[in-house]
C-alpha cells in the first residue's frame, strides 16, 4: 500500500480554520488550528474519499472521510479539515467519476491514490495518475 504522510514540513499555513469543510489552499496535507487541512486538486471527479491509516503497513484504513461537491469542493479543488490529526498521520484519496480514458478521465473509486504534493512545483492531477501519465517526482 503507497500512502503519503502528514510531516512538519507542510506547515506552511497560519491560522486556524472554523469548521470541517477545509480549504481549497494551500493544497496537500498543512498543519493548521489543531488539525489538518487536506487539499487535492481532482477535476471530474464526482466523490472524492480521503483514507486515513492507522500505520503505513496497514492494508484498509482506519477511517475513511468522503468529500462532497456541496461542502467540498471548490472548482476542480477538493478540501477537507481533520481537527485533532497531527504529524505522522498516513493518508491516501479514492476518487470516484467517470472512466473516459480519450478524455484524460480514468477515475476507479477502488484505487487508492497516493499524493506527491510537496511543493506547488511538484502538483499533479489525481485523475492524470488514476490513467498512468502521470510523473512521480524524485524523492529528497
Amino acid at each position: 500500500m503507497s500512502a503519503s504522510i502528514v510531516s512538519t514540513r507542510e506547515a506552511s499555513a497560519p491560522g486556524s480554520i472554523a469548521d470541517t469543510r477545509g480549504r481549497s489552499a494551500p493544497l496537500g496535507a498543512t498543519l493548521a488550528g489543531g488539525g489538518v487541512n487536506f487539499s487535492v486538486f481532482a477535476k471530474g471527479a464526482a466523490l472524492v474519499e480521503l483514507l486515513l491509516f492507522d500505520d503505513v503497513d496497514a492494508k484498509e484504513p482506519a477511517k475513511v472521510i468522503p468529500l462532497t461537491a456541496k461542502d467540498n469542493r471548490t472548482y476542480h479543488y477538493w478540501h477537507v479539515f481533520v481537527p485533532d490529526l497531527e504529524p505522522g498521520q498516513v493518508y491516501a484519496y479514492r476518487a470516484h467519476g467517470p472512466f473516459a480514458p480519450e478524455r484524460g478521465a480514468c477515475f476507479d473509486g477502488e484505487k487508492v491514490i497516493r499524493t506527491a504534493w510537496r511543493s506547488r512545483s511538484r502538483r499533479r492531477s489525481i485523475a492524470k495518475q488514476a490513467c498512468g501519465r502521470a510523473r512521480t517526482p524524485p524523492r529528497r
